[in-house]
C-alpha cells in the first residue's frame, strides 16, 4: 500500500516490526478492490492513501494525488458554502456529506461520503459515485415539471390516485367536477365523485389495477359534480409508481352530452343503422378478415360509393402505397391487443380517384363473440384548409412586419432571437454593426457599456412587465438618432411567461420637434423676463419722475415758504405758514394716489369693489367720463385671478391716460358659458394695428393674459379709438 513521504515513515517503521502483518494484508485488499472511493487524509487535509476505484474515477495518477490536499480535491465553489469540517471530526464525529470531487479534465463527480477519524489520528472517507443518479435526479425533476405544464393545459381531465385518494389532478379535472383542485387534491376519495351506481366497479377497477391484475384500463362510468349534478365520463387509466409509490395515473373526458345524446336516440330509435347514421362522421364495424359488418349512411358518401357497394369492399382498397402498408399494420396490431387502440391521419381514395385526408381512431371489441374492429372517421379537409389559411395569415403578418416603419424582434425566455423583420435587421447592422441571426444571444450585439441596462430591462420583462424608454445612438456625422423602445412579454394568455417582444420606432424627428418647441418657450420666457424687467425700470423711473418732477418741487417750495417765514421781518409772513401747510398737503395727496396706484389691492375684496376705485380715481383727476357696467354671475373668484384682470384694467387706463387723449371710457366686466368676459374701449385717437407698436403695456397685459389661459382681441385704428376685449375661463 503506498502512502505519502511525510506519512511513510510511521508506516514504514510498522511494517518494519511486523506487527499486523495479517491484518493489514485484508485491510490493504479491502481497500484497493473496493468499488467505493476511498480517500485518507491526516487532519491538515493531506491525502495519504486513495484506492484505485478513486484515482481511476478522477482521471489522477496515485502518486498526483498523494501531492493533492482533500481542498484541491472538492469543488472550491462548495468548499466556500460547506467548508471542510475539521473540528468535527477531531471531536469524533460520523460526517455523511455530499460533495462534487474535481477530475483531473475539469469534470465534477458528485460523491455521498461518509467520513471517520481513525485511530492513528488519520480521516478515512468512504464515498459513492451518486453521479449518475443526481443526473437521472435532475431528469426526473425536469420531466415532472414538463408533465406539470402539460397536464395544466390540458383539454382532458388528467389524475394520480394513491391509497384510493386523489394525489392530483389537473384543473381540467377539477373543473369537470365542479371543484377547485386544491380542494380534492389529498382531501377526496374517488367514492365522492363517483355515481353511487358504479361506485362497486370503480373500486374493483382501482384495486385490480394497484394490486397489478390490471395494468391499464378504459371504460365509461357515472360521476357526480360537487352541486350533485350526474355527469357522464370516459375514462382511461393504468398502473404505475408515483413519487415511488404504486399509483393510478390517467385521464378522464366529460362524454355527459354525447352520453345524453345516445340515451335520447335509444329511447327514440332502433339501436341499429338509425344510431350509426347520425353520428357525425364515417362509422365502421370491420371483422379480423376485413369484411365490413357495419357501417353508415356517411361511409358511402364520403367514400363515393353505395350503401350496397361497400359491403364489397376490403378497407385496405381505400388506400394507396406506402400508406396501405401502415393500415395493415395498425390493423394487424389491435387485433392483437384486447384493449388496442389507435388514432391516425390518412388519406382515403374516393370511387372518383380523389384524394380525401380523413382522421381516424378506432379500437378492438369483441362482437358476437369474435374480435373486431370498431371505428369512426372525420373528414379533416376543412382543418387542412384552416391550417393552410392559418399558414397564409402568418406569411401575411411577416409581411405586414416586414414593411411596417417598427423593428421587431421575438426573443424566447433565455433571450435568444427567435425571429425578425427586416427593419430589425437594418437597426442591427446600422446602430450595432451585426447580421442578425436566428439563436444569437441579442444581448451579445450590443457595446458592454449598454448592455448591462439593457439586461435589466429584458429581465423585468421576461418577469411579467412591461418596459418602455427612449434612447440614443450617436451618428457619424455627429448627430443622434433616438429611438422609442417597448418591451412586453409573450404569454399563452397565463401567467407562465415564453418569451419577449421588443418593438423599437425611429423617434428622431419627434424629438427635433420637441427641442425646437422647448428653444421657442426657453426664447419666449427670456422675452417675458425681459419685458418685466423693463416694465420694473419703467415704473421705478415713473415713480422717480413723480417723486421729483411733483413730489419734491412742492416740498421745496414749502420749505422756501417756511425759511421765509422764520428769518423774514416783512410784514403778512404769516400768511406763508398755511401756505406751506396746504403745499404739504398737496404732497401727501400726490403720495397717498401714487401709492394706492403701486400697491397691490386686497384680495379679499370681490371683483367690483376693485374695479371701482379705479374708476373713481379716473373720474375724479381726469376730464374723461367714464361708465363701469358690472355683469359678472360667478358666486367665487380665484384671488389671483381677480389682481390680474384688475392690474389689465389698470394698465389699460393707464395707455389711456397717457396716449389716448379720449374723452369717455367704458369699463364692461360680464359672465357667461364658463368665462369671464372684461372689455375697455375709449373714444381716443386710436393706433394702427402692427407688431412693432406692441410697447411694454400691451406686452405685460398679453404676458398676463396668457399667464391664465385666457384670450384677448385688440382693436384700433387712427381716429377711432382702441377697445380691448379680453377672456378667461373660470
Amino acid at each position: 500500500m503506498q502512502y505519502s513521504n511525510h506519512y511513510k515513515g510511521r508506516v514504514t517503521a510498522a511494517e518494519e516490526k511486523g506487527t499486523n502483518t495479517d491484518s493489514e494484508e485484508r485491510y490493504r485488499c479491502l481497500f484497493e478492490q473496493a468499488t467505493d472511493l476511498i480517500v485518507i487524509h491526516d487532519m491538515d487535509g493531506h491525502i495519504v492513501n486513495v484506492n484505485d476505484s478513486l484515482f481511476g474515477r478522477l482521471g489522477y495518477s496515485r502518486d498526483e494525488m498523494l501531492r493533492m490536499n482533500m481542498s484541491d480535491l472538492i469543488d472550491p465553489e462548495q468548499l466556500k458554502t460547506t467548508p471542510l469540517r475539521m473540528r468535527e471530526l477531531a471531536e469524533g464525529k460520523r460526517i455523511f456529506s455530499e460533495r462534487r470531487y474535481v477530475c483531473r479534465d475539469g469534470s465534477f463527480v458528485e460523491i455521498e461520503a461518509n467520513v471517520k477519524k481513525m485511530s492513528n489520528n488519520l480521516v478515512m472517507g468512504v464515498a459513492r459515485d451518486v453521479t449518475e443518479r443526481k443526473k437521472m435526479e435532475r431528469e426526473f425533476r425536469a420531466a415532472e415539471l414538463m408533465f406539470r405544464t402539460i397536464s395544466e393545459r390540458s383539454l382532458v381531465g388528467i389524475y394520480i390516485i394513491q391509497d384510493g385518494r386523489f394525489a392530483y389532478v389537473n384543473p381540467k379535472f377539477a373543473e369537470i367536477f365542479g371543484y377547485p383542485p386544491e380542494e380534492m387534491i389529498n382531501s377526496y376519495s374517488v367514492e365522492m365523485i363517483v355515481d353511487a351506481e358504479d361506485q362497486d366497479r370503480i373500486r374493483e377497477q382501482i384495486r385490480a389495477r394497484m394490486e397489478g391484475e390490471l395494468t391499464s384500463v378504459h371504460f365509461e362510468a357515472k360521476g357526480r359534480k360537487k352541486d350533485g349534478t350526474l355527469i357522464y365520463a370516459e375514462v382511461f387509466g393504468s398502473r404505475s409508481l408515483y413519487k415511488e409509490r404504486v399509483a393510478i395515473m390517467g385521464t378522464l373526458i366529460d362524454i355527459t352530452e354525447r352520453k345524453v345524446a345516445e340515451e335520447q336516440l335509444l329511447r327514440e330509435r332502433n339501436l341499429s343503422n338509425e344510431i350509426i347514421d347520425c353520428l357525425p362522421g364515417v362509422f365502421f364495424l370491420q371483422d379480423a378478415d376485413g369484411k365490413y359488418l357495419r357501417w353508415n349512411k356517411h361511409f358511402g358518401r364520403e367514400s363515393g360509393y353505395s350503401y350496397d357497394e361497400v359491403g364489397h369492399l376490403n378497407p385496405l382498397d381505400f388506400f394507396q402505397g406506402a400508406q396501405k402498408e401502415e393500415i395493415q399494420r395498425r390493423i394487424r396490431r389491435l387485433l392483437d391487443d384486447p384493449t388496442g387502440e389507435t388514432d391516425l391521419e390518412a388519406e382515403i381514395t374516393t370511387r372518383d380517384g380523389r384524394k380525401v385526408p380523413f382522421y381516424y381512431k378506432a379500437k378492438r371489441i369483441l362482437y358476437e363473440g369474435r374480435p373486431c374492429i370498431i371505428g369512426s372517421g372525420y373528414n379533416i379537409s376543412s382543418l387542412r384548409r384552416a391550417q393552410e389559411q392559418l399558414r397564409k395569415s402568418e406569411a401575411n403578418l411577416h409581411t405586414i412586419l416586414d414593411n411596417t416603419d417598427t423593428t421587431y424582434v421575438l426573443l424566447d425566455k433565455d433571450l435568444n432571437i427567435i425571429s425578425y423583420n427586416q427593419r430589425a435587421a437594418d437597426f442591427a447592422r446600422k446602430e450595432l454593426g451585426h447580421h442578425m441571426v436566428i439563436s444569437d444571444k441579442f444581448l451579445d450585439y450590443f457595446p458592454m457599456e449598454r448592455r448591462d441596462a439593457l439586461s435589466k430591462w429584458m429581465t423585468r420583462v421576461i418577469a411579467g412587465e412591461k418596459v418602455d424608454y427612449e434612447i440614443s445612438y450617436p451618428q457619424p456625422d455627429g448627430t443622434f438618432t433616438w429611438y422609442h423602445v417597448r418591451m412586453f412579454p409573450i404569454t399563452s394568455g397565463g401567467q407562465e411567461v415564453w418569451g419577449m417582444m421588443t418593438a423599437v420606432s425611429d423617434i428622431t424627428q419627434k424629438k427635433l420637434m420637441e427641442l425646437e418647441i422647448l428653444n421657442q418657450k426657453v426664447q419666449q420666457q427670456k422675452k417675458i423676463t425681459r419685458a418685466v424687467i423693463t416694465a420694473q425700470e419703467k415704473e421705478r423711473t415713473k415713480i422717480g419722475q413723480e417723486l421729483h418732477d411733483n413730489v419734491n418741487q412742492i416740498l421745496a417750495t414749502s420749505r422756501i415758504y417756511l425759511t421765509t417765514a422764520m428769518a423774514s421781518k416783512m410784514a403778512g409772513k404769516e400768511n406763508l405758514i398755511p401756505q406751506a401747510i396746504g403745499l404739504i398737503d398737496n404732497a401727501i395727496d400726490e403720495l397717498r394716489f401714487l401709492a394706492r396706484n403701486e400697491i397691490t389691492p386686497q384680495g379679499k375684496l370681490n371683483l367690483k369693489d376693485l374695479i371701482q376705485p379705479l374708476v373713481d380715481a379716473l373720474n375724479e383727476r381726469s376730464a374723461i367720463r367714464t361708465r363701469f357696467v358690472y355683469r359678472v354671475a360667478v358666486p367665487s373668484i380665484d384671488i389671483d385671478l381677480k389682481l390680474n384682470i384688475y392690474r389689465i384694467i389698470q394698465e389699460q387706463i393707464t395707455n389711456i391716460l397717457k396716449h389716448a387723449h379720449a374723452s369717455s371710457v367704458d369699463i364692461l366686466l360680464g359672465s357667461d358659458d364658463g368665462f369671464i368676459h372684461v372689455t375697455v374701449a375709449d373714444d381716443g385717437k386710436g393706433f394702427e394695428l402692427t407688431d412693432n407698436r406692441k410697447g411694454i403695456g400691451i406686452t405685460n397685459m398679453i404676458n398676463r393674459i396668457e399667464s391664465f389661459n385666457g384670450d384677448y382681441m385688440l382693436d384700433s385704428s387712427p381716429g377711432e379709438g382702441c377697445t380691448l376685449h379680453v377672456r378667461f375661463p373660470f
